[in-house]
């Protein structure tokens, strides 16, 4: 056997003087690593251009692959399903409690009385249904008449013979609708309700500001130039006369009265 020596440099550049096998030291000088040379360009086809060391990373063959277009667009198509069927669930459903609900009011209209889930009379969902029918009922009243005022408005101006006093639109709720009202009837109280009446039914848009100065173009003297032109003789006193009562109420509506 025999004992290693303790000189043992582990770098390539030093020597080796550890015995060799057969108890004799090397006497070749160690040898140096060559330098590393540039690739040569010049060896043909089957030369392999030189790797970097990001090139695995860049590599697209080494990423993991995209989802398949195929499954995704499946995968959108199923939400779309999903989505679509709770609309329709929705909608039949929704459509399903209007017309119970518009039974109950039928029946209540009619004078039926509601019951509950015992067949016990359901007095108070019972009178909650009549105080909605009867506001129902005032609202499409109120707009009827408005609509019955505008439609006026709108068949007088379109219109090129005589006016007569009974023939204006005034803006004030008739006793009748194909009752004439006359300058006597005219009153500026009953004109303010009448010209704010439509603004409380529910759905409707337009301010009281909006409605005040519709009015007020509408019916002052500068704007009924061509329409006055138009007023019978023996009318003409009474017709200022009426627009004068409304100009009143507009102006009381302007100043907050």
């Amino acid at each position: 056997m025999f004992e290693a020596s303790s000189h043992f440099s582990p770098s390539f550049g030093g020597s080796f003087s550890s015995p060799s096998l057969f108890g004799k030291p090397s006497q070749h000088p160690p040898r140096q690593l060559a330098a590393a040379q540039p690739p040569r360009t010049d060896l043909g086809y089957f030369v392999f251009a030189p790797t970097t060391t990001n090139a695995v990373e860049d590599s697209p063959s080494s990423s993991s692959p995209p989802p398949s277009p195929d499954l995704s667009a499946e995968e959108r198509a199923r939400r779309e399903f999903r989505e679509r069927a709770a609309q329709l669930v929705a909608a039949r459903r929704a459509a399903e409690r209007a017309e119970a609900l518009k039974g109950e009011f039928d029946w209540v209209r009619s004078g039926g009385m509601l019951r509950d889930a015992h067949y016990r009379p359901d007095k108070a969902r019972t009178e909650a249904i009549r105080a909605e029918i009867r506001l129902q009922d005032k609202e499409a009243s109120i707009t009827r008449e408005w609509d019955g005022y505008e439609a006026q408005w709108h068949n007088l101006l379109a219109s090129e013979g005589p006016v007569r006093f009974g023939d204006i639109p005034w803006p004030q709720a008739r006793d009748r609708a194909d009752a004439p009202l006359s300058l006597e009837a005219l009153d500026a109280s009953k004109m303010a309700e009448f010209l704010l009446a439509s603004l409380t039914v529910r759905g409707n848009k337009l301010t009281r500001k909006e409605r005040v100065r519709a009015s007020w173009l509408r019916w002052h003297p500068d704007k009924m130039t061509a329409l006055l032109t138009r007023i019978i003789p023996q009318d003409i006193p009474a017709v200022n006369a009426g627009i004068s009562v409304v100009m009143t109420c507009l102006k009381n509506l302007q100043d907050g009265a």
